[in-house]
C-alpha cells in the first residue's frame, strides 16, 4: 500500500464556511450541484454550468454520509485542482474526494434533507447568490424553491427556511 504524500492530506480537517469557502467558486461562475445516490450517499460537484450534465468538466467533487462532509470534500478537491493548474478532474482522481477524516463543522439537517430529497444548486445570479432545490418539502408536489442572499450561507439559510 502506498503511503499518502503530505499534499494529499493538506486540506482535510478544515471546517466548512459556506459564507467564505465558495466565494471564488461562485464568482468564477461555477455552480455547486448536489444530490443523493440511490444508497443515500450525498454527492456534490462543482461544474461550470447551471444545468447538470455527465459530459460537463468536473471542477470539484466530494461524497459523504452528510451534505457538510460532501461539501468540504468538494471544496478541497476544487482548491487542489486550481493549485495544480488542471482544467478538470475525475471523480476518483483525489482520494480526499471520498475518504479521510474530517473534523469540525456542523450538520445543517435541513440542507442535508434538501440534498437527500432532490437536487441542489448554488450559483451566482448577478449580485446575489441563489440556493435552489428541485423539490420543496413534501417532494415534487411542492415544486422548485430557491433562497437568495448576499453570500452562499445567506442563500442556504433562506432556502432552508422555505423548506420547513
Amino acid at each position: 500500500m502506498r503511503k499518502a504524500a503530505p499534499e494529499e492530506l493538506r486540506y482535510e480537517g478544515r471546517s466548512l464556511s459556506l459564507r467564505d469557502d465558495f466565494v471564488d467558486v461562485l464568482n468564477a461562475g461555477h455552480v455547486i450541484h448536489g444530490y443523493a445516490s440511490a444508497s443515500s450517499i450525498r454527492m456534490l460537484m462543482i461544474l461550470a454550468s447551471r444545468e447538470y450534465s455527465h459530459d460537463a468538466p468536473l471542477l470539484g467533487f466530494g461524497t459523504g454520509p452528510q451534505t457538510d462532509v460532501a461539501l468540504r470534500r468538494t471544496r478541497d478537491t476544487y482548491n487542489r485542482r486550481v493549485e495544480e493548474g488542471l482544467e478538470s478532474i475525475t471523480e476518483t482522481q483525489y482520494p480526499e474526494a471520498t475518504s479521510g477524516l474530517l473534523t469540525g463543522g456542523a450538520i445543517n439537517a435541513t440542507l442535508d434533507a434538501i440534498v437527500w430529497g432532490g437536487s441542489l444548486k448554488i450559483f451566482k445570479d448577478k449580485d446575489e447568490i441563489v440556493a435552489w432545490s428541485e423539490n420543496g418539502p413534501g417532494g415534487f408536489a411542492r415544486g422548485p424553491i430557491e433562497g437568495r442572499g448576499p453570500d452562499a450561507q445567506a442563500a442556504v439559510d433562506e432556502l432552508s427556511s422555505l423548506y420547513r
